[in-house]
């Protein structure tokens, strides 16, 4: 039972990252047609996604360091794309 939790958990910070991915992509988006407001809900939502999913990653997954680095731009692409290079051949599936 619990290992199946971890592995929920471990499946569940990539799509978390992702989806943090893509509002960070939108934020660009809106700011290329000069759309602040929408560009800062974005923003808004991105981070409030990353904080969920650092939240409920497993404690043995390395948190991004300081605490805030999340509020940088494109952190969560960067975040995903460091989980998946970490992945083993073996795991993909």
């Amino acid at each position: 039972m619990r290992r199946d939790r971890e592995k929920l958990e471990d499946q569940t910070l990539p799509v978390l990252l992702g989806l943090a991915a893509k509002w960070w992509e939108a934020a660009e988006l809106a700011e290329q047609a000069n759309d602040s407001l929408r560009a800062d809900q974005c923003r808004i939502q991105a981070v409030r996604i990353e904080e969920t999913a650092w939240a409920k990653s497993p404690r043995s997954t390395p948190h991004p360091s300081p605490p805030f680095r999340f509020l940088q731009r494109r952190t969560a692409q960067e975040s995903l794309r460091s989980l998946k290079a970490r992945r083993s051949p073996g795991d993909a599936g």
